[in-house]
């Protein structure tokens, strides 16, 4: 470890102009490559590189107890953790109001191992005018080696964890390539605000913002691109559950979605709520070349469950952009059983109309 601070108090540290490369830590606990803070520390790093370095639960800052740090000018290429670990990490039991851990200008390149990038317990997190590419691309190639612990959460999520009437606050920052379970998870009072950023080429199993009665939080998104974004279903919002009392709000405003593909259902965003068309909305957003199996744009589970898009009459001029889900089917009466045996054909007059996309039937018919 470059500098160990957890039996210090009060201290100040300012550091520039250093290179760190080839390191490897092993150790049973958690450690980190550049430095771990507690009580009251103030830290500033500027102009730091850390090159071909890693460990096993190694990260690369540990901060805790009301202690603060600048970064800024760094620069990670290639780090690799045996065991899935956070990079950066603020935990405290108690509420910080201030930033605890301001980042800028950093550049993170070929972030081998698994572990989110960011972990927050009741802290302010600022990042901004930086660049993440090719983190966890072993998801993508199904190619991870990494020790599995119990912590899936640590494991899975590729960029953020916060908890604890957390912050994180991303402005002016490029993230490619960047893989994993899903994005971004928050608990109750958290706030994610990311402004004037750029999300390219990644790849999320379960969207870039995952939300359900475990994972809520408040989303603030603005003048963001979103371009090439895969995933199974809501390739950026990923809804399971939410029960109507959820103070979940998710908003998104004047940002841009361009060929954003999920394999199965809803492009953009997939719900299984009937709550949230108060809680999800999109402000003059333009949408281009979404795709998906099932609902190019949205999945929600039927229409009275619609989030707000301020463009919604458009999108839905266009066949396949909504979808909700199939809530029954309706027999006539006129045949209630139907008997077959061996040898025997199908009777007659046999058909069944399913209102699958909205505004859309199909008919299957056996005449």
């Amino acid at each position: 470890m470059f500098i160990n601070c957890y039996n210090c108090n009060n201290i100040k540290v300012n550091v520039e102009n250093a290179t760190l490369s080839d390191i490897y830590q092993k150790n049973p606990r958690q450690n980190s490559i550049l430095g771990w803070f507690i009580q009251n520390s103030k830290v500033t790093f500027n102009n730091i590189r850390i090159l071909n370095s890693g460990g096993k639960n190694t990260a690369v800052l540990y901060t805790s107890d009301y202690s603060v740090v600048h970064i800024s000018n760094l620069e990670i290429d290639t780090f690799i953790s045996e065991t899935p670990s956070e990079m950066f990490i603020y935990s405290f039991e108690n509420k910080n109001e201030g930033i605890v851990l301001d980042l800028e200008r950093i550049e993170l390149n070929n972030i081998i191992s698994q572990g989110v990038l960011f972990t927050v317990y009741n802290g302010k997190v600022h990042l901004s005018n930086s660049k993440i590419k090719n983190a966890h691309v072993c998801h993508k190639e199904n190619t991870c080696k990494s020790i599995k612990d119990d912590n899936y959460i640590v494991e899975q999520i590729g960029i953020s964890v916060l908890n604890s009437k957390s912050e994180l606050l991303i402005t002016n920052t490029i993230f490619e390539n960047i893989y994993g379970e899903s994005g971004f998870v928050s608990s109750i009072e958290d706030y994610i605000t990311i402004n004037n950023s750029l999300f390219l080429n990644c790849e999320f199993s379960n969207g870039l913002f995952k939300i359900n009665r475990e994972r809520l939080g408040i989303y603030t998104i603005n003048y963001t691109n979103f371009t090439n974004i895969i995933s199974e279903s809501g390739s950026i919002i990923h809804i399971e559950n939410l029960d109507e009392a959820s103070p979940t709000i998710v908003t998104i405003n004047n940002s841009n979605f361009v060929n954003i593909k999920a394999n199965r259902y809803g492009g953009i965003l997939y719900s299984l709520s009937k709550h949230i068309n108060d809680r999800v909305s999109f402000n003059d957003c333009n949408f281009k070349g979404s795709k998906a199996s099932i609902g190019n744009i949205l999945y929600v589970i039927d229409k009275d469950s619609e989030p707000y898009i301020s463009n919604m009459d458009d999108l839905k001029k266009i066949k396949g952009n909504i979808a909700t889900n199939p809530t029954k089917i309706k027999l006539n009466y006129i045949l209630d059983t139907i008997e077959l045996y061996s040898g025997d054909k199908l009777p007659d007059n046999i058909a069944c109309k399913s209102y699958y996309f909205i505004y859309n039937l199909f008919i299957i018919k056996y005449m």
